[in-house]
């Protein structure tokens, strides 16, 4: 018979030869959050914020501008009215992803000078290797359009959920739903964390807008073509999930490089 116990987030077991064996951590669901940008329906922010308490996932975060928590949210929140207070509201996207160590972005869409989608299943697992260093967003659309591209330029890793080729699109809290439950589902599979510190949102964006102006004063731009450079640059970092270190590494080659000393105040 194997005896288990959980330790600093490791799952350790006790076995018939009396030797402690140390398994994979256990995912903190709580660092990850559904993210939804601009819903127009407070049903669907009920519904999903059920959602989310039902599996063990992090509070919902909101991204301005949304519909009130009224009577219709409650409504869908059903026994988990008490979690709509934790909703955090975010007036853009730039402030809720500053602190995350992975994005990923739900989209039925295909995307310009983006990589190619990964099934929400290999997404998953990534996020709950993530979810040992600090907050996971997954990024979810309004209603009508789902992300814009300008939204979805935030998201490191593009998802598709696996639906009928006839019919792709899926309303706002069944996605979170289905979003949710493979995470609960995953995790309690063996899972290695990750073993580095992971760069943030905010290091990455802080990164872009360095190489942004640089490139800008040299003139590197060909005329209407600054934001598809700037996306396909995006989609690099956060494919490539860099570390920490990594990032402070590229902002000294800036420095270095630059002969006449513009990047002092970077």
């Amino acid at each position: 018979m194997i005896f288990y116990s959980i330790i600093k987030d490791q799952r350790v077991y006790f076995d018939k030869k009396s030797v402690f064996c140390y398994d994979s951590f256990v995912p903190k669901l709580s660092n990850i959050h559904p993210v939804l940008v601009r819903p127009q329906f407070s049903g669907n922010i009920g519904a999903a914020t059920r959602a989310a308490k039902a599996m063990g996932l992090g509070p919902l975060f909101l991204i301005e501008p949304h519909p009130p928590l009224d009577g219709e949210a409650r409504k869908f929140a059903a026994g988990a009215i008490k979690e709509l207070k934790k909703i955090k509201s975010f007036s853009n996207l730039d402030s809720a992803i500053k602190d995350s160590v992975r994005i990923f972005g739900l989209s039925a869409r295909r995307r310009e000078h983006r990589s190619k989608p990964i099934w929400l299943e290999e997404a998953v697992e990534e996020a709950l290797k993530a979810s040992s260093k600090g907050t996971v967003l997954f990024l979810f659309g309004k209603e009508r359009t789902g992300l814009e591209n300008e939204e979805l330029d935030f998201a490191q890793v593009l998802v598709r959920i696996k639906t009928s080729s006839r019919f792709k699109s899926m309303n706002l809290a069944q996605a979170v739903m289905v979003t949710a439950y493979e995470i609960k589902k995953q995790a309690g599979a063996k899972i290695e964390p990750y073993d580095y510190e992971p760069a943030t949102g905010e290091d990455i964006e802080c990164l872009i807008q360095a190489l942004d102006n640089a490139l800008e004063r040299r003139d590197f731009f060909k005329p209407n073509k600054r934001n598809m450079a700037l996306r396909r640059m995006r989609d690099l970092f956060g494919r490539a999930a860099p570390k920490k270190n990594e990032i402070s590494l590229f902002r000294g080659m800036l420095r270095c490089l630059d002969e006449k000393h513009l990047f002092r105040k970077l």
